[in-house]
Protein backbone atom coordinates (compact mmCIF):
# COMPACT_ATOMS: atom_id res chain seq x y z
CA UNK A 1 0.00 0.00 0.00
CA UNK A 2 1.41 3.31 -0.80
CA UNK A 3 1.43 5.69 2.26
CA UNK A 4 2.16 9.35 2.87
CA UNK A 5 2.68 11.04 5.30
CA UNK A 6 2.52 15.13 5.60
CA UNK A 7 5.21 16.02 8.39
CA UNK A 8 6.21 19.64 8.06
CA UNK A 9 7.19 19.88 12.08
CA UNK A 10 10.36 18.04 12.53
CA UNK A 11 11.22 20.15 15.25
CA UNK A 12 9.15 19.23 17.30
CA UNK A 13 10.54 15.98 18.15
CA UNK A 14 8.04 14.66 20.73
CA UNK A 15 5.95 14.33 18.30
CA UNK A 16 8.02 13.51 14.89
CA UNK A 17 10.37 10.81 16.82
CA UNK A 18 7.10 8.62 17.54
CA UNK A 19 5.30 9.60 13.81
CA UNK A 20 8.93 8.79 12.24
CA UNK A 21 8.97 5.25 14.14
CA UNK A 22 5.53 4.31 12.73
CA UNK A 23 6.46 5.46 9.14
CA UNK A 24 9.45 2.90 9.69
CA UNK A 25 6.92 0.28 11.42
CA UNK A 26 4.77 0.17 8.25
CA UNK A 27 7.62 0.28 5.88
CA UNK A 28 9.04 -2.96 7.63
CA UNK A 29 5.48 -4.72 6.77
CA UNK A 30 5.87 -4.33 3.09
CA UNK A 31 4.04 -0.96 2.58
CA UNK A 32 5.77 1.86 0.55
CA UNK A 33 6.44 5.05 2.86
CA UNK A 34 6.76 8.64 1.14
CA UNK A 35 6.90 11.55 4.05
CA UNK A 36 6.62 14.89 2.78
CA UNK A 37 8.63 17.26 5.23
CA UNK A 38 9.79 21.35 5.28
CA UNK A 39 12.95 22.95 5.07
CA UNK A 40 11.78 26.35 5.31
CA UNK A 41 8.76 26.66 3.17
CA UNK A 42 7.03 28.04 6.87
CA UNK A 43 9.46 29.97 7.58
CA UNK A 44 6.85 33.10 8.10
CA UNK A 45 5.53 31.08 11.28
CA UNK A 46 5.08 27.85 12.19
CA UNK A 47 3.81 25.57 14.80
CA UNK A 48 8.13 24.43 15.72
CA UNK A 49 8.48 28.54 15.90
CA UNK A 50 5.64 28.26 18.47
CA UNK A 51 7.03 25.60 20.63
CA UNK A 52 9.81 27.70 21.22
CA UNK A 53 7.94 30.64 22.10
CA UNK A 54 8.14 32.52 19.16
CA UNK A 55 5.22 34.69 18.15
CA UNK A 56 4.15 35.86 14.42
CA UNK A 57 5.58 39.18 15.53
CA UNK A 58 9.49 37.52 16.48
CA UNK A 59 12.32 39.07 14.74
CA UNK A 60 13.44 37.10 11.50
CA UNK A 61 16.92 35.97 13.51
CA UNK A 62 14.91 34.37 15.52
CA UNK A 63 12.47 32.39 13.09
CA UNK A 64 15.48 31.65 11.20
CA UNK A 65 16.86 30.03 14.04
CA UNK A 66 13.75 28.09 14.70
CA UNK A 67 14.24 27.05 11.46
CA UNK A 68 18.01 26.12 11.67
CA UNK A 69 17.21 23.54 14.48
CA UNK A 70 13.87 21.96 12.86
CA UNK A 71 16.07 21.18 10.00
CA UNK A 72 18.64 19.53 11.99
CA UNK A 73 16.18 17.84 13.59
CA UNK A 74 14.90 16.66 10.36
CA UNK A 75 18.52 15.97 8.62
CA UNK A 76 18.66 13.58 11.67
CA UNK A 77 15.64 11.81 11.48
CA UNK A 78 16.22 11.02 7.70
CA UNK A 79 19.65 9.45 8.61
CA UNK A 80 18.26 7.12 11.45
CA UNK A 81 15.33 6.58 9.13
CA UNK A 82 17.45 6.28 5.87
CA UNK A 83 15.19 3.65 4.15
CA UNK A 84 12.06 5.83 3.97
CA UNK A 85 11.67 8.63 1.27
CA UNK A 86 11.82 11.95 1.79
CA UNK A 87 9.81 14.52 -0.24
CA UNK A 88 10.78 18.02 0.42
CA UNK A 89 7.63 20.37 -0.17
CA UNK A 90 9.47 23.38 -0.80
CA UNK A 91 11.32 21.81 -4.19
CA UNK A 92 7.68 21.86 -5.64
CA UNK A 93 7.11 25.79 -4.28
CA UNK A 94 8.24 28.72 -6.80
CA UNK A 95 8.37 32.28 -6.09
CA UNK A 96 5.25 33.29 -7.47
CA UNK A 97 3.66 30.81 -4.66
CA UNK A 98 4.91 32.84 -2.26
CA UNK A 99 3.49 35.70 -3.70
CA UNK A 100 0.22 34.06 -4.34
CA UNK A 101 -0.34 33.42 -1.04
CA UNK A 102 1.14 37.01 0.57
CA UNK A 103 -1.51 38.06 -1.69
CA UNK A 104 -4.32 36.46 -0.83
CA UNK A 105 -3.60 36.82 3.03
CA UNK A 106 -3.57 40.43 2.32
CA UNK A 107 -6.80 40.50 1.37
CA UNK A 108 -8.42 38.97 4.65
CA UNK A 109 -10.11 40.95 6.79
CA UNK A 110 -12.50 41.46 9.77
CA UNK A 111 -15.81 40.80 7.23
CA UNK A 112 -14.00 38.26 5.28
CA UNK A 113 -11.60 36.23 7.56
CA UNK A 114 -13.45 33.37 8.30
CA UNK A 115 -15.19 33.06 4.43
CA UNK A 116 -11.99 32.69 2.17
CA UNK A 117 -11.69 29.86 0.15
CA UNK A 118 -9.04 28.58 -1.88
CA UNK A 119 -9.95 25.12 -4.68
CA UNK A 120 -12.93 24.86 -2.16
CA UNK A 121 -10.78 24.39 0.90
CA UNK A 122 -12.02 27.08 3.63
CA UNK A 123 -8.80 28.49 4.45
CA UNK A 124 -9.59 31.09 6.25
CA UNK A 125 -11.17 29.27 8.88
CA UNK A 126 -8.39 25.86 8.82
CA UNK A 127 -4.96 28.89 9.92
CA UNK A 128 -8.08 30.17 12.18
CA UNK A 129 -7.11 27.25 14.75
CA UNK A 130 -3.88 27.70 16.08
CA UNK A 131 -4.58 31.86 16.30
CA UNK A 132 -7.64 31.40 18.20
CA UNK A 133 -5.47 29.36 20.71
CA UNK A 134 -2.51 31.33 20.49
CA UNK A 135 -4.84 34.51 21.90
CA UNK A 136 -7.35 32.70 23.77
CA UNK A 137 -9.89 34.03 21.68
CA UNK A 138 -13.88 33.48 21.77
CA UNK A 139 -15.34 35.81 19.34
CA UNK A 140 -15.50 36.07 15.58
CA UNK A 141 -14.88 39.69 15.76
CA UNK A 142 -11.65 40.81 15.66
CA UNK A 143 -9.72 43.95 15.60
CA UNK A 144 -7.55 45.21 12.83
CA UNK A 145 -4.05 44.59 14.60
CA UNK A 146 -5.47 40.91 15.47
CA UNK A 147 -5.95 40.81 11.63
CA UNK A 148 -2.54 41.57 10.55
CA UNK A 149 -1.51 38.94 12.83
CA UNK A 150 -3.87 36.39 11.81
CA UNK A 151 -2.59 36.87 8.19
CA UNK A 152 0.95 35.29 9.48
CA UNK A 153 -1.28 31.86 10.09
CA UNK A 154 -2.83 32.20 6.90
CA UNK A 155 0.44 32.12 4.41
CA UNK A 156 1.42 28.92 5.68
CA UNK A 157 -1.75 27.20 4.77
CA UNK A 158 -2.21 28.82 1.39
CA UNK A 159 1.11 26.86 1.00
CA UNK A 160 0.10 24.04 1.95
CA UNK A 161 -2.71 24.26 -0.38
CA UNK A 162 -1.00 24.66 -3.33
CA UNK A 163 2.12 21.85 -2.10
CA UNK A 164 -0.79 19.83 -1.40
CA UNK A 165 -2.36 19.79 -5.17
CA UNK A 166 1.19 19.43 -7.18
CA UNK A 167 2.24 16.73 -5.11
CA UNK A 168 -0.45 14.27 -4.14
CA UNK A 169 -1.84 13.53 -7.70
CA UNK A 170 1.53 12.94 -8.30
CA UNK A 171 2.23 10.55 -5.40
CA UNK A 172 -0.98 8.71 -5.56
CA UNK A 173 -0.94 7.38 -2.22
CA UNK A 174 -3.77 4.55 -1.09
CA UNK A 175 -3.81 6.38 2.02
CA UNK A 176 -2.30 9.79 3.94
CA UNK A 177 -1.56 10.15 7.15
CA UNK A 178 -0.68 13.14 9.30
CA UNK A 179 0.33 14.21 13.10
CA UNK A 180 -2.79 16.17 14.34
CA UNK A 181 -5.11 16.70 11.62
CA UNK A 182 -6.59 20.15 13.26
CA UNK A 183 -3.27 21.86 12.51
CA UNK A 184 -4.15 24.51 10.04
CA UNK A 185 -1.13 23.39 7.50
CA UNK A 186 -1.98 19.68 8.32
CA UNK A 187 -5.63 20.21 6.81
CA UNK A 188 -6.16 20.99 3.62
CA UNK A 189 -3.61 17.76 3.39
CA UNK A 190 -6.65 15.56 4.51
CA UNK A 191 -9.49 17.26 2.99
CA UNK A 192 -7.71 17.08 -0.87
CA UNK A 193 -7.08 13.55 0.28
CA UNK A 194 -10.35 12.72 0.82
CA UNK A 195 -11.54 14.27 -2.27
CA UNK A 196 -9.72 12.16 -4.18
CA UNK A 197 -11.23 9.44 -2.51
CA UNK A 198 -7.85 8.38 -0.57
CA UNK A 199 -8.93 7.88 3.18
CA UNK A 200 -6.83 10.10 5.68
CA UNK A 201 -5.81 9.72 9.29
CA UNK A 202 -4.45 11.45 12.28
CA UNK A 203 -2.41 10.41 14.95
CA UNK A 204 -1.76 11.94 17.98
CA UNK A 205 0.08 11.19 21.01
CA UNK A 206 -1.54 9.51 24.07
CA UNK A 207 -3.25 10.97 27.37
CA UNK A 208 -1.38 8.83 30.15
CA UNK A 209 0.42 10.99 31.86
CA UNK A 210 3.99 8.33 32.29
CA UNK A 211 3.12 7.09 28.06
CA UNK A 212 2.51 10.38 27.05
CA UNK A 213 5.30 10.14 24.42
CA UNK A 214 5.05 6.29 24.31
CA UNK A 215 1.52 5.75 22.45
CA UNK A 216 0.04 6.94 19.63
CA UNK A 217 -3.67 7.50 18.95
CA UNK A 218 -4.84 7.30 15.32
CA UNK A 219 -8.29 8.12 13.79
CA UNK A 220 -10.18 8.06 10.69
CA UNK A 221 -11.85 11.34 11.25
CA UNK A 222 -11.21 14.55 14.16
CA UNK A 223 -14.87 14.14 15.10
CA UNK A 224 -13.69 10.11 16.40
CA UNK A 225 -11.33 12.38 18.78
CA UNK A 226 -13.25 14.51 19.66
CA UNK A 227 -16.40 12.59 20.84
CA UNK A 228 -14.27 9.26 21.93
CA UNK A 229 -16.23 9.80 25.40
CA UNK A 230 -19.84 9.42 23.54
CA UNK A 231 -18.79 6.48 21.38
CA UNK A 232 -19.85 2.72 21.31
CA UNK A 233 -16.50 2.00 22.13
CA UNK A 234 -15.97 4.33 25.45
CA UNK A 235 -19.66 2.94 26.50
CA UNK A 236 -17.98 -0.98 26.44
CA UNK A 237 -15.12 0.09 28.42
CA UNK A 238 -16.97 1.12 31.47
CA UNK A 239 -18.49 -2.34 31.30
CA UNK A 240 -14.87 -3.95 31.24
CA UNK A 241 -13.35 -4.90 34.70
CA UNK A 242 -9.49 -4.02 35.29
CA UNK A 243 -7.24 -6.07 36.61
CA UNK A 244 -4.51 -5.45 38.70
CA UNK A 245 -2.06 -4.47 36.84
CA UNK A 246 -4.30 -2.59 34.55
CA UNK A 247 -5.48 -0.82 38.15
CA UNK A 248 -1.80 0.14 39.28
CA UNK A 249 -1.32 1.65 35.79
CA UNK A 250 -4.17 4.07 36.31
CA UNK A 251 -2.75 4.83 39.71
CA UNK A 252 0.24 5.77 38.51
CA UNK A 253 -1.32 8.47 35.81
CA UNK A 254 -3.14 9.53 38.72
CA UNK A 255 -0.39 9.69 41.02
CA UNK A 256 1.59 11.31 38.54
CA UNK A 257 -0.63 14.19 37.55
CA UNK A 258 -0.86 15.03 41.02
CA UNK A 259 3.00 16.22 40.42
CA UNK A 260 2.33 18.59 37.26
CA UNK A 261 5.35 17.99 36.12
CA UNK A 262 3.99 17.81 32.44
CA UNK A 263 4.29 20.88 30.36
CA UNK A 264 0.14 19.28 29.64
CA UNK A 265 -1.22 19.48 33.03
CA UNK A 266 -2.33 22.77 34.47
CA UNK A 267 -2.46 22.80 37.74
CA UNK A 268 0.02 23.46 40.31
CA UNK A 269 1.39 20.64 41.94
CA UNK A 270 -0.58 18.97 45.40
CA UNK A 271 0.89 20.61 48.33
CA UNK A 272 0.31 17.62 51.09
CA UNK A 273 -1.37 19.62 53.38
CA UNK A 274 -4.29 18.11 55.43
CA UNK A 275 -8.12 18.78 54.37
CA UNK A 276 -8.23 20.15 57.69
CA UNK A 277 -5.82 22.61 57.08
CA UNK A 278 -7.20 23.71 53.54
CA UNK A 279 -10.29 23.92 54.41
CA UNK A 280 -9.25 26.42 57.62
CA UNK A 281 -7.29 28.57 55.24
CA UNK A 282 -9.62 28.99 53.05
CA UNK A 283 -12.15 29.84 56.02
CA UNK A 284 -14.77 26.86 55.46
CA UNK A 285 -16.32 26.03 58.23
CA UNK A 286 -16.56 22.33 59.27
CA UNK A 287 -20.26 21.93 59.02
CA UNK A 288 -20.21 22.73 55.43
CA UNK A 289 -20.64 21.46 52.36
CA UNK A 290 -17.89 21.86 49.71
CA UNK A 291 -18.80 22.19 45.64
CA UNK A 292 -15.87 22.71 43.54
CA UNK A 293 -17.19 24.58 40.26
CA UNK A 294 -14.40 23.72 37.19
CA UNK A 295 -14.60 26.59 34.37
CA UNK A 296 -13.97 25.46 31.19
CA UNK A 297 -11.76 26.95 28.34
CA UNK A 298 -13.96 28.40 25.66
CA UNK A 299 -10.87 28.87 22.82
CA UNK A 300 -10.68 25.48 23.09
CA UNK A 301 -14.20 24.37 21.84
CA UNK A 302 -14.19 27.69 19.61
CA UNK A 303 -11.04 26.45 17.32
CA UNK A 304 -12.44 23.08 16.61
CA UNK A 305 -16.00 24.07 15.97
CA UNK A 306 -14.66 27.13 13.60
CA UNK A 307 -12.87 24.33 11.75
CA UNK A 308 -16.25 22.55 11.14
CA UNK A 309 -14.39 18.81 13.03
CA UNK A 310 -17.21 19.72 16.26
CA UNK A 311 -20.57 20.19 15.99
CA UNK A 312 -22.87 19.96 19.13
CA UNK A 313 -26.79 20.68 19.96
CA UNK A 314 -27.35 23.70 21.10
CA UNK A 315 -27.56 23.98 25.07
CA UNK A 316 -30.80 23.08 26.64
CA UNK A 317 -30.17 24.33 30.34
CA UNK A 318 -27.59 27.02 30.37
CA UNK A 319 -26.62 28.90 27.06
CA UNK A 320 -23.13 29.38 28.10
CA UNK A 321 -20.55 29.25 31.06
CA UNK A 322 -21.88 33.40 32.29
CA UNK A 323 -25.80 31.91 32.56
CA UNK A 324 -24.23 28.77 34.36
CA UNK A 325 -21.95 31.04 36.96
CA UNK A 326 -24.75 32.81 37.68
CA UNK A 327 -26.96 30.17 38.79
CA UNK A 328 -24.70 29.33 40.98
CA UNK A 329 -24.41 32.09 42.64
CA UNK A 330 -27.79 32.56 42.84
CA UNK A 331 -27.78 28.82 44.27
CA UNK A 332 -24.68 30.02 46.55
CA UNK A 333 -26.96 32.94 47.99
CA UNK A 334 -29.85 30.74 48.37
CA UNK A 335 -27.98 27.95 50.87
CA UNK A 336 -25.57 29.96 53.30
CA UNK A 337 -24.05 25.97 54.46
CA UNK A 338 -23.02 25.41 50.70
CA UNK A 339 -19.68 26.79 49.91
CA UNK A 340 -18.49 27.46 46.20
CA UNK A 341 -15.29 27.17 45.19
CA UNK A 342 -15.14 28.76 41.30
CA UNK A 343 -12.03 27.60 39.58
CA UNK A 344 -11.18 29.71 36.39
CA UNK A 345 -9.35 27.27 33.98
CA UNK A 346 -6.09 27.36 34.00
CA UNK A 347 -5.74 28.24 30.33
CA UNK A 348 -7.28 31.51 30.74
CA UNK A 349 -4.63 32.52 32.72
CA UNK A 350 -0.46 32.88 32.27
CA UNK A 351 0.99 29.26 32.71
CA UNK A 352 3.62 27.35 32.20
CA UNK A 353 3.12 26.55 28.49
CA UNK A 354 1.88 30.37 27.83
CA UNK A 355 1.62 33.75 28.85
CA UNK A 356 -1.30 35.37 27.90
CA UNK A 357 -4.64 36.27 29.35
CA UNK A 358 -8.27 35.45 27.61
CA UNK A 359 -10.65 38.05 27.16
CA UNK A 360 -12.95 36.11 28.98
CA UNK A 361 -11.34 36.23 32.09
CA UNK A 362 -12.14 40.36 32.45
CA UNK A 363 -15.81 39.22 32.12
CA UNK A 364 -15.86 36.73 34.43
CA UNK A 365 -14.11 38.65 37.26
CA UNK A 366 -16.50 41.08 36.94
CA UNK A 367 -18.64 38.91 37.28
CA UNK A 368 -17.18 37.38 40.66
CA UNK A 369 -16.85 41.23 41.98
CA UNK A 370 -19.65 40.91 44.07
CA UNK A 371 -20.53 37.33 45.15
CA UNK A 372 -22.16 36.06 48.46
CA UNK A 373 -19.76 35.26 51.21
CA UNK A 374 -19.59 31.57 50.89
CA UNK A 375 -18.51 31.69 47.00
CA UNK A 376 -14.72 31.49 46.65
CA UNK A 377 -12.68 32.49 43.79
CA UNK A 378 -9.56 30.46 43.11
CA UNK A 379 -7.37 31.18 40.42
CA UNK A 380 -3.29 30.43 39.63
CA UNK A 381 -2.13 33.68 41.54
CA UNK A 382 -3.12 31.85 44.92
CA UNK A 383 -1.93 28.80 44.58
CA UNK A 384 -3.81 26.51 45.08
CA UNK A 385 -4.19 23.32 43.65
CA UNK A 386 -6.84 21.82 42.03
CA UNK A 387 -5.70 18.55 44.10
CA UNK A 388 -5.62 20.44 46.73
CA UNK A 389 -9.48 21.93 46.44
CA UNK A 390 -10.45 18.17 45.18
CA UNK A 391 -9.61 16.90 48.52
CA UNK A 392 -12.00 19.11 50.44
CA UNK A 393 -14.84 18.81 48.07
CA UNK A 394 -17.72 17.14 48.07
CA UNK A 395 -18.80 17.76 44.66
CA UNK A 396 -17.85 18.65 41.35
CA UNK A 397 -19.63 21.22 39.22
CA UNK A 398 -18.46 20.69 35.55
CA UNK A 399 -19.91 21.55 32.16
CA UNK A 400 -17.48 19.78 29.76
CA UNK A 401 -13.73 20.17 31.69
CA UNK A 402 -11.44 16.79 31.55
CA UNK A 403 -10.88 17.28 35.55
CA UNK A 404 -14.66 16.33 35.71
CA UNK A 405 -13.07 12.69 35.07
CA UNK A 406 -10.09 13.36 37.36
CA UNK A 407 -12.78 14.31 40.17
CA UNK A 408 -14.63 11.11 39.63
CA UNK A 409 -11.79 8.73 39.28
CA UNK A 410 -11.29 9.97 43.14
CA UNK A 411 -14.69 9.16 44.29
CA UNK A 412 -16.06 12.73 43.67
CA UNK A 413 -19.73 12.69 42.76
CA UNK A 414 -20.00 15.26 39.44
CA UNK A 415 -23.06 17.41 37.93
CA UNK A 416 -23.41 18.52 34.99
CA UNK A 417 -26.11 19.53 32.15
CA UNK A 418 -26.28 19.22 28.67
CA UNK A 419 -25.06 15.77 28.34
CA UNK A 420 -23.72 15.87 24.36
CA UNK A 421 -21.39 19.16 25.07
CA UNK A 422 -19.77 16.95 27.74
CA UNK A 423 -16.01 15.96 26.48
CA UNK A 424 -14.12 15.00 28.71
CA UNK A 425 -16.14 11.91 30.37
CA UNK A 426 -18.98 9.47 29.13
CA UNK A 427 -21.93 11.50 30.46
CA UNK A 428 -22.70 8.06 32.70
CA UNK A 429 -20.06 8.87 34.85
CA UNK A 430 -22.04 12.03 35.81
CA UNK A 431 -25.39 13.26 37.11
CA UNK A 432 -26.40 14.98 34.01
CA UNK A 433 -29.11 17.67 34.57
CA UNK A 434 -31.83 18.43 31.50
CA UNK A 435 -33.73 21.29 33.43
CA UNK A 436 -32.61 24.20 35.62
CA UNK A 437 -35.08 22.60 38.44
CA UNK A 438 -33.56 19.23 37.73
CA UNK A 439 -29.98 20.69 38.05
CA UNK A 440 -30.71 21.95 41.44
CA UNK A 441 -32.07 18.89 42.84
CA UNK A 442 -28.96 17.19 41.79
CA UNK A 443 -26.81 19.15 43.88
CA UNK A 444 -28.93 17.93 46.58
CA UNK A 445 -28.67 14.56 45.72
CA UNK A 446 -24.54 14.54 44.97
CA UNK A 447 -24.60 15.34 48.44
CA UNK A 448 -26.24 11.94 49.59
CA UNK A 449 -23.82 9.88 47.47
CA UNK A 450 -22.52 7.32 49.93
CA UNK A 451 -19.05 5.53 49.95
CA UNK A 452 -19.72 2.06 47.95
CA UNK A 453 -21.43 4.19 45.50
CA UNK A 454 -18.08 6.82 45.39
CA UNK A 455 -16.28 3.58 45.00
CA UNK A 456 -18.34 2.23 41.94
CA UNK A 457 -18.01 5.64 40.35
CA UNK A 458 -14.32 5.78 40.68
CA UNK A 459 -13.83 2.53 39.28
CA UNK A 460 -16.07 3.19 36.07
CA UNK A 461 -13.43 6.25 35.78
CA UNK A 462 -10.46 4.59 36.01
CA UNK A 463 -11.99 1.77 33.05
CA UNK A 464 -12.50 5.25 31.22
CA UNK A 465 -9.06 5.82 31.72
CA UNK A 466 -7.55 2.93 31.37
CA UNK A 467 -9.62 2.23 27.85
CA UNK A 468 -8.43 6.08 26.71
CA UNK A 469 -4.37 6.15 27.72
CA UNK A 470 -3.68 2.53 27.28
CA UNK A 471 -6.43 1.00 24.31
CA UNK A 472 -6.55 3.93 22.11
CA UNK A 473 -3.46 5.11 22.73
CA UNK A 474 -1.04 1.71 20.87
CA UNK A 475 2.34 1.69 22.18
CA UNK A 476 5.14 2.87 19.88
CA UNK A 477 8.65 1.70 20.82
CA UNK A 478 10.17 4.97 21.05
CA UNK A 479 12.15 6.72 24.35
CA UNK A 480 12.40 10.16 24.71
CA UNK A 481 16.10 9.40 25.97
CA UNK A 482 16.70 7.66 22.96
CA UNK A 483 15.65 10.13 20.74
CA UNK A 484 16.06 13.18 22.60
CA UNK A 485 19.22 12.50 24.14
CA UNK A 486 21.30 14.51 21.92
CA UNK A 487 19.22 16.89 20.83
CA UNK A 488 20.31 20.08 22.77
CA UNK A 489 23.79 19.12 21.11
CA UNK A 490 21.98 19.01 17.26
CA UNK A 491 20.26 22.42 18.54
CA UNK A 492 23.54 23.89 19.34
CA UNK A 493 25.50 22.42 16.06
CA UNK A 494 22.96 23.84 13.68
CA UNK A 495 23.03 27.48 15.06
CA UNK A 496 26.53 27.44 16.82
CA UNK A 497 28.06 29.15 13.11
CA UNK A 498 24.81 31.52 12.94
CA UNK A 499 25.63 32.86 16.40
CA UNK A 500 29.12 33.47 15.95
CA UNK A 501 28.48 35.22 12.62
CA UNK A 502 26.09 37.74 14.13
CA UNK A 503 27.88 38.37 17.46
CA UNK A 504 31.42 39.32 15.72
CA UNK A 505 29.22 41.53 13.18
CA UNK A 506 27.06 43.10 16.23
CA UNK A 507 26.91 42.23 20.00
CA UNK A 508 23.45 43.73 20.07
CA UNK A 509 22.03 41.14 18.36
CA UNK A 510 23.38 38.71 20.23
CA UNK A 511 20.64 38.36 22.67
CA UNK A 512 18.04 38.39 20.04
CA UNK A 513 19.87 35.29 18.45
CA UNK A 514 19.72 33.32 21.50
CA UNK A 515 16.31 33.48 22.57
CA UNK A 516 14.94 30.50 20.83
CA UNK A 517 18.00 28.31 21.36
CA UNK A 518 17.44 29.04 25.18
CA UNK A 519 13.79 28.35 24.77
CA UNK A 520 14.24 25.14 22.51
CA UNK A 521 16.46 23.84 25.57
CA UNK A 522 14.29 24.99 28.15
CA UNK A 523 11.78 22.63 26.89
CA UNK A 524 13.57 19.91 26.16
CA UNK A 525 15.16 19.63 29.80
CA UNK A 526 11.41 19.97 31.19
CA UNK A 527 10.61 17.65 29.22
CA UNK A 528 13.43 15.00 30.56
CA UNK A 529 12.20 15.92 34.11
CA UNK A 530 9.02 13.98 34.25
CA UNK A 531 8.83 10.38 35.13
CA UNK A 532 10.36 8.27 32.71
CA UNK A 533 7.90 4.83 32.39
CA UNK A 534 8.85 1.25 32.36
CA UNK A 535 10.02 -0.27 28.60
CA UNK A 536 7.25 -1.29 26.43
CA UNK A 537 7.71 -5.37 26.00
CA UNK A 538 6.84 -6.77 22.81
CA UNK A 539 6.46 -10.47 23.12
CA UNK A 540 5.37 -11.37 19.85
CA UNK A 541 8.14 -9.60 17.87
CA UNK A 542 9.98 -6.77 17.69
CA UNK A 543 7.74 -5.16 14.90
CA UNK A 544 3.94 -6.83 16.28
CA UNK A 545 3.48 -3.02 17.63
CA UNK A 546 2.32 -1.66 13.92
CA UNK A 547 -0.15 -4.62 13.56
CA UNK A 548 -3.44 -2.56 15.40
CA UNK A 549 -2.54 0.23 12.67
CA UNK A 550 -2.01 -1.78 9.75
CA UNK A 551 -5.44 -3.24 10.55
CA UNK A 552 -7.14 0.36 11.32
CA UNK A 553 -5.24 1.15 7.72
CA UNK A 554 -6.29 -1.87 5.71
CA UNK A 555 -9.81 -1.46 7.41
CA UNK A 556 -9.79 2.17 6.35
CA UNK A 557 -12.29 2.66 9.29
CA UNK A 558 -12.39 2.48 13.30
CA UNK A 559 -14.15 1.52 15.57
CA UNK A 560 -14.80 4.31 17.79
CA UNK A 561 -17.78 5.37 16.11
CA UNK A 562 -19.89 7.54 17.36
CA UNK A 563 -23.58 6.49 16.17
CA UNK A 564 -24.52 4.51 19.69
CA UNK A 565 -27.41 5.55 22.54
CA UNK A 566 -26.80 8.00 24.93
CA UNK A 567 -25.59 6.61 28.00
CA UNK A 568 -25.91 9.21 30.60
CA UNK A 569 -27.47 8.27 33.76
CA UNK A 570 -25.19 7.77 37.02
CA UNK A 571 -24.48 4.36 36.42
CA UNK A 572 -23.15 2.59 40.19
CA UNK A 573 -24.26 -0.61 39.63
CA UNK A 574 -21.64 -1.49 37.23
CA UNK A 575 -19.80 -5.33 38.58
CA UNK A 576 -16.59 -4.83 39.87
CA UNK A 577 -13.73 -6.92 40.21
CA UNK A 578 -12.02 -7.81 44.00
CA UNK A 579 -8.92 -6.14 42.50
CA UNK A 580 -10.63 -3.14 41.38
CA UNK A 581 -12.96 -2.76 44.90
CA UNK A 582 -9.54 -3.28 46.92
CA UNK A 583 -7.04 -0.71 44.79
CA UNK A 584 -9.83 2.06 44.10
CA UNK A 585 -10.99 1.85 47.76
CA UNK A 586 -7.47 1.97 49.13
CA UNK A 587 -6.24 5.08 46.95
CA UNK A 588 -9.62 6.94 47.88
CA UNK A 589 -8.98 6.44 51.55
CA UNK A 590 -5.43 7.14 50.95
CA UNK A 591 -6.06 10.16 48.80
CA UNK A 592 -8.59 11.60 51.29
CA UNK A 593 -5.98 11.33 53.97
Amino acid sequence: MRIVFFSPHSGIRLHSGPEWRLMDGLRTHGHSITVVTCSGALRDFCNVMASMGLTPGSDRVSKHLACRSCQASRAQLKRKFHDINVIDMDDHLEVGDYNEARRIANQADQNSWLRLEVSGIPVGRLASYEFILHRKLNTDSLDEHFIREYRKYLVPVLLSVTAAKKLLPELDPERLITYNGLYGVNRPWKLLAEDMGVPSYSIQGGTGERTRYERLMMYRDDLQQSELNHSNAANRALASPLSESECKSVMADLTDRETASSAFTYSLPRSGGRPEAIRADLGIGTDCRVFLVALSSNDEVRAARTVGTRVTPEPTVFADQFEWLREILDLADRNSNWVFIIRLHPRMLPNQREGRVAPDVMHFRQLLDHVPSNVITNDRQKHLSVYDLMRISDTGLVRSSTVGLEMVARGIPVVSSDSTDIRGFPPSLALVARSRSEYQQMLGVSLKVRNHERVALAASAWRYMYFRDYVVARPVPWRKSQDDSREGVILESATRGVVKKFAHRSRRLVPSVLIPLFRALRSNLMARQENPSEPIAYPDGVNSWVNPFERTLLEASQSLVVDGEDMGGFHTDRLLLDSERRFVGAFLADWRE
